[in-house]
């Protein structure tokens, strides 16, 4: 064919379009992108190994070889949890499939915040008194191991997902679960030891004499930036009202309009490569073939007798129903054996029953007798035809898309789950991913939904107030439901791809506000005295580096993959930049402001309200 078009003399050119060729064509886009993503990985490694040299500069406790080892170490805890994770998923018995190819991404994100967090905390707290390294483990676990869990007890959810009743959805979430646990335990097991061998707390050293609880930062810059910061914050009425009016104006009307205009599709062009030829196969069937002529096959099982008057009525019935569907075409255009056989005998299909016993010279007519091959049949003593099952194919217009396509297949098994009797299935070769797009929307609310209550109920349980922990759910659904809301604002729709990654962000959507709701929580704790200004201080000292960190790390592997030759690669790297400055400004912003609005006794040591004294 190739040969037949590159002739300048032909003017017919032909357009081989085939699900072989559109397989090898996604290999292909895929094996293109896989080098973007490894670059991409390798820019976030660099860049991890530039924030633990920056944090060796901060806190002056590393030399080049040990930051070169640690560096090693924690490059080995998503790997690990990777492997470790794939290798139980598929010892259940699990199959990988083209959404599995997401799951490193999961791995290295979370990675880094469970990483970064122990680190600086490791590092920032190194001027305490201990009696050894291993006591300053324990005492580094119990400052930030907390709220590392909560960011892990999404997984919780994601476990109980697997009775979830799509089986793609199902399966991918057990493997988020595996990933989100065993983060947690190399993190632990793994690189914990080695930071403590790599960088020995210093011992005995002389209490430090600043108020209880507060820990002097080095004079920097940095230090105070965040101080004046939390002072502005906290006594800023002005910075108050724009952080309001920021998430009246900036969060949840944009969340709520867009959530309203969240549309599902999928096109085979966003899985291709740019350049393919394949593209234009995709043409013309997309925008030119669907939108004129599609046509959905529905294999009856178990049709009726269309000699008994009262079966053929309701058949008839069903078949004027099918007729009522949106988009239908005239019934000229369908193609069932009962018309040519009316033609052929000189009935009409709105009779009331038909003479089957001319079913046997209409099925051997030359004319006709391809409908061997869309019917079953036998004939009885007397010649009486029984079919037993057959092929109905009925045409639509206006299909220019698998969304399309899915809310087809969707309002006819609404039309023929109204006739059981006849046990029929409507099919066509995009079945399968038109299924799976209209199970985007049940899957994402369901599952984030679950995974981000299991996390609620355990951070109430860690935090022991319960108005923190309300204010750390609703940031990290606030994260999560802007991310989907901006998706669609922007104009693309979700498909199987990004509702896998959209699990992903629900996955991650707590480490942007848990960790800044548990150290701002735990400061009322250390020192019951400590003013708004202080506690928020704090709460940036220990957590605004590791988090930004992390954040940054993460984002920086989508970078070159938002320059990939495949839109549906390009289009993920976008949801993950929306989700990172979205998180940015929760948890840099929002979180502070409304943590100081709150009033002092609902986010003390008390479950729910904690005298002022």
């Amino acid at each position: 064919m190739d040969q037949h078009n590159a002739l300048p003399e032909r003017r017919i050119n032909f357009t081989l379009h085939s699900e072989q060729g559109m397989q090898a064509a996604i290999t292909e886009g895929m094996k293109e992108t896989s080098l973007y993503i490894f670059n991409g990985i390798i820019l976030s490694l660099v860049l991890l190994l530039c924030v633990l040299i920056s944090f060796a500069v901060m806190f002056d406790r590393f030399t080049c070889s040990r930051i070169t080892f640690l560096w090693f170490v924690a490059l080995l805890v998503p790997v690990s949890s990777f492997l470790t994770s794939f290798a139980i998923y598929n010892s259940l018995g699990y199959s990988v499939n083209a959404i599995t190819l997401l799951i490193p991404f999961l791995a290295l994100a979370y990675a880094y915040d469970t990483i970064i967090v122990l680190t600086h905390t490791w590092l920032s707290d190194a001027d305490l008194r201990r009696d050894s390294s291993s006591e300053h483990l324990l005492e580094v676990f119990a400052t930030c191991m907390p709220s590392i869990v909560i960011t892990a007890t999404t997984s919780i959810g994601f476990f109980m997902a697997a009775t979830f009743k799509i089986p793609n959805y199902a399966v991918m979430s057990v493997f988020i679960g595996f990933i989100l646990i065993t983060t947690v335990f190399f993190t632990m097991f793994l690189y914990a030891p080695c930071l403590m061998l790599l960088t020995p707390a210093p011992t005995f050293t002389s209490i430090p004499d600043t108020a209880p609880g507060l820990i002097r930062e080095k004079s920097c810059n940095l230090s105070r930036t965040k101080r004046v910061y939390a002072y502005e914050i906290s006594s800023s009425r002005l910075l108050k009202l724009f952080g309001i009016l920021v998430l009246i104006l900036g969060f949840i009307a944009p969340t709520y309009y867009g959530l309203n205009r969240v549309n599902y599709n999928l096109d085979y062009r966003q899985l291709l490569p740019s350049s393919s030829p394949r593209n234009i196969g995709v043409h013309y069937m997309s925008d030119l073939a669907w939108p004129q002529y599609f046509t959905i096959l529905f294999f009856i099982e178990s049709p009726p007798d269309f000699s008994d008057p009262t079966q053929y009525l309701e058949y008839k019935k069903m078949i004027a129903d099918i007729e009522k569907m949106e988009h239908k075409l005239p019934n000229t255009t369908d193609m069932t054996w009962i018309n040519d056989f009316c033609q052929f005998t000189g009935t009409s299909p709105h009779d009331s029953a038909l003479n089957m016993t001319l079913f046997k010279k209409f099925i051997n007519d030359d004319i006709y007798k391809a409908w061997r091959d869309g019917i079953k049949f036998s004939f009885n003593e007397s010649g009486h035809a029984t079919i037993h099952t057959m092929l109905h194919m009925v045409s639509f217009k206006d299909t220019k898309s698998l969304g399309d396509k899915a809310k087809l297949f969707s309002n006819a098994r609404k039309v023929v789950s109204k006739y059981p009797q006849f046990n029929v299935h409507p099919f066509d070769t995009d079945v399968g991913i038109a299924d799976v797009i209209t199970q985007v929307s049940g899957a994402l609310s369901w599952i984030s939904m679950v995974s981000l209550i299991a996390m609620f109920l355990v951070s109430i349980l860690i935090f022991g107030n319960l108005t923190v922990a309300v204010v750390n759910s609703i940031m990290s659904v606030l994260v999560f439901l802007a991310t989907i809301a901006f998706i669609s604002i922007l104009g693309l729709n979700l498909n199987p791809f990004y509702g896998t990654y959209l699990l992903f962000v629900a996955a991650l959507a707590p480490k942007y506000s848990t960790h800044f709701c548990y150290f701002y929580q735990q400061m009322k704790r250390i020192n019951t005295k400590a003013l708004r200004k202080d506690r928020l201080h704090e709460t940036l000292r220990k957590s605004f580096m590791p988090v930004f960190s992390s954040l940054l790390c993460a984002a920086v592997i989508f970078i070159p993959v938002a320059f990939c030759p495949v839109a549906i690669f390009r289009e993920i790297a976008y949801i993950h930049m929306i989700m990172t400055a979205i998180g940015f400004v929760v948890s840099s912003f929002l979180l502070q402001v409304f943590l100081v609005l709150l009033p002092e006794a609902f986010t003390g040591t008390h479950f729910l309200y904690s005298p002022i004294h």
